[in-house]
């Protein structure tokens, strides 16, 4: 017998609980792991008092480890590539303990945002679809008793077709409006596998989680004391492939620094890469402290991520709430147009 699939909220949601147990564990380990206790215990001891999604992750990091996996590889394959990447540079330094609060930190951090925007978003979602439904219900079942109601009182007239038209109304604005994420999508999909030039409306918050992220990775490094080209190494494999893009060079960055290129002149070449970043990195290779200048960029950068985050959350219920009145005007609209339209001839003849 066929196992029966999961709908796609219910895998939502139980990928949502499974990752916020996750963190929750992954904080619980960090704190055993500075406390003393080897890795191992840690994991054993999480999976004993964890949820069961964690527990269940936990014993697999466990068997992984017996099996003589690193620390960070044993995490790969339940954790995102960008808080992977925060394990990587924990490994590489030695602070694996503080790898894990971190990583579990941006973890909560990202779901308390979700959990914002859910809240903010959910009753406009709910009015909208309500919304559509109505729509559809108008259009399908008394539009066409009006017409019906026009055709036997034989009043229509020169205006039939413009209120024609009008009936179109809510159908096409329910069309345009679901029609724009699945646009986007679609041009997302595109730019990724093609070499066209497409702008996306949150091209710029991606491109500042991204520079964020390596920018981190490189602080952590950096201040460990690993050499640049050692970092950068390290840094290469974690970071997406839109970061190595250069304009006019593919090398990796390491290669170019070690044939002599400026680190900052690298970036500035990079058009996903954030003048913020170059700017710092500029200023940290004139002071010989490019580690502090990383983690300034850094931070800087996290900070204009979770405001970005902050405007969109607020943004997200009124543009709902209009986008809805939209809906529900021109679907009353297209029913009581024609219908004072009948009337009113009715009353003439």
């Amino acid at each position: 017998m066929k196992q029966r699939t999961k709908r796609p909220w219910l895998r939502a949601q139980g990928r949502f609980r499974r990752e916020r147990a996750l963190a929750r564990m992954l904080d619980y380990a960090g704190q055993m792991l500075d406390a003393g206790i080897d890795i191992r215990k840690a994991f054993e001891i999480a999976s004993a008092t964890g949820a069961d999604e964690a527990r269940e992750m936990a014993q697999d990091v466990v068997r992984r480890l017996e099996q003589g996996r690193l620390l960070s590889g044993a995490f790969a394959s339940h954790l995102s590539p960008f808080d992977h990447a925060i394990l990587v540079s924990a490994e590489h330094t030695g602070q694996f303990a503080n790898g894990l609060r971190e990583c579990a930190g941006r973890m909560t951090s990202r779901h308390a945002w979700l959990e914002r925007t859910v809240k903010t978003a959910a009753y406009p979602c709910a009015l909208y679809v309500g919304c559509c439904c109505l729509a559809v219900f108008v259009r399908l079942r008394v539009l066409p008793e009006l017409r019906g109601l026009e055709l036997q009182l034989a009043t229509v007239g020169g205006g039939g077709a413009m209120w024609h038209a009008v009936t179109l109304l809510p159908l096409v604005c329910l069309f345009g409006l679901t029609g724009l994420p699945v646009a986007y999508v679609l041009a997302y999909g595109i730019r990724r596998r093609t070499t066209l030039t497409i702008r996306l409306p949150l091209d710029g918050l991606r491109r500042l989680l991204v520079t964020e992220r390596f920018a981190y990775q490189l602080a952590v490094l950096l201040g460990a004391g690993l050499t640049l080209v050692d970092a950068l190494q390290i840094a290469e494999r974690t970071i997406p492939t839109e970061v190595r893009t250069r304009v006019g060079d593919t090398r990796p960055y390491s290669e170019a620094i070690l044939a002599g290129e400026v680190l900052s002149r690298l970036l500035a070449r990079s058009p996903h890469i954030d003048r913020l970043l170059v700017e710092l990195t500029e200023i940290g290779e004139r002071t010989g402290d490019l580690a502090d200048s990383m983690q300034r960029a850094a931070s800087l950068m996290q900070q204009r991520i979770e405001a970005q985050l902050e405007t969109l959350s607020r943004w997200l219920e009124p543009c709902l709430t209009v986008v809805m009145g939209g809906v529900v005007g021109s679907t009353v609209f297209s029913v009581f147009g024609p219908m004072y339209q009948t009337i009113g001839q009715l009353g003439n003849s």
